[in-house]
């Protein structure tokens, strides 16, 4: 299974909502980025671009989420690696920079950074479990209004490769905590506290580099007043590598998405977000 599952490759966008960043599901993603390989260089990189849109939203003209972002990964041995990543969001409107009058471009320029340290180890030559523990500071403006400080959590994965990889089946389980300055949000509501999220994933490959793909998620969301809040997500994309580059085109149906690029810890009205990932890993 490649590393950093989702923060990897991309994110999406949070239309409504505070958004909190992107990245702490690096594991929890629709897409992974595609690690070199090398037995010399213990370094990887990649870099990524994404555009998505919400079809279920009626405004026109129609709202465009771009996020760009990179990353790099350190290989201390075959089992142990680190991987960190940064990524710039903006919500766009016919090519340009959705802004208020009142509104500078450092209230709508979302950043974020993100760090995740896995360890993985390999049986039965296609099969593959991780652990790994991640962190996300929050420094996007709603973030910082809100008092959000960051997101900290640890999860596993399992992947299960079959017929020389051609069919892989993925589970990944994620428990992670915001970091609240406050218990009550600026709309006065409980501020989100815990996050529960579980996602199975199935891989097809098509031919040659061209995959298809599957994926179905759960979350719950404990607020600090003690109650709870569920929701559920699913995904099909189709995707192909070329050398370095990969391309993907993905369709996100439910309650939540579990890209980064859309406001990830949120329960929002129902969602149906077409994107478009572009990635070059070196």
């Amino acid at each position: 299974m490649n590393h950093l599952s989702g923060l990897i490759l991309f994110s999406l966008l949070s239309m409504s909502l505070a958004p909190l960043s992107e990245a702490q599901v690096l594991r929890t993603r629709t897409a992974l980025p595609k690690w070199a390989e090398s037995e010399e260089n213990r370094w990887s990189g990649y870099l990524r671009y994404n555009v998505a849109s919400d079809y279920a939203q009626s405004e026109q003209p129609r709202v465009f989420v771009q996020a760009l972002g990179g990353g790099a990964r350190y290989e201390f041995n075959e089992n142990w690696s680190m991987t960190g990543d940064v990524a710039l969001r903006m919500d766009t409107v016919n090519g340009q920079v959705e802004k208020n009058p009142e509104e500078t471009h450092a209230e709508v320029l979302n950043p974020s950074t993100a760090i995740e340290l896995d360890y993985e180890k390999r049986f039965a030559d296609t099969h593959s479990y991780t652990t790994f523990v991640h962190g996300e500071p929050l420094w996007d403006e709603p973030s910082r209004m809100e008092g959000y400080k960051g997101i900290v959590g640890f999860g596993a994965a399992l992947s299960l490769g079959f017929f020389k990889k051609r069919y892989v089946i993925s589970q990944v389980l994620d428990i992670s905590e915001l970091l609240n300055t406050y218990d009550y949000s600026l709309g006065q509501n409980s501020n989100p506290d815990m996050f529960y999220t579980y996602k199975m994933s199935h891989s097809v490959r098509l031919y040659r580099t061209f995959k298809l793909s599957y994926s179905f998620g759960l979350k719950l969301t404990r607020a600090l007043d003690a109650s709870s809040k569920y929701a559920y997500n699913n995904t099909i994309m189709i995707s192909q590598t070329w050398n370095s580059f990969s391309f993907a085109l993905a369709y996100d149906n439910g309650g939540f998405t579990d890209d980064g690029s859309v406001s990830l810890w949120y329960i929002d009205e129902h969602r149906r977000i077409a994107q478009f990932k572009v990635g070059y890993s070196f």
